[in-house]
């Protein structure tokens, strides 16, 4: 965003023209050491990005595992 913003005022756009966008930043915190420190995940903030959490067979397939419960009780 910021190499496009400035292609525009090299190529002559006034600075002022240029809109101030948003930043695509996205907040990202790492399981261990959310577990380390012991932060729960529930108070993050919204839309966060938890990475190198332990595979979960129910998390990965809850849609499925529901959906196959759901047809065995019909």
């Amino acid at each position: 965003m910021a190499a496009q913003m400035a292609l525009r005022i090299l190529a002559g756009e006034s600075v002022s023209d240029i809109p101030l966008g948003t930043s695509p930043v996205r907040a990202m915190f790492d399981y261990q050491q959310l577990q380390q420190f012991g932060i729960e995940e529930k108070i993050l903030p919204a839309g966060s990005l938890v990475i190198n959490r332990p595979f979960s067979f129910y998390a990965t397939y809850r849609e499925m595992i529901w959906a196959v419960l759901a047809a065995l009780l019909l």
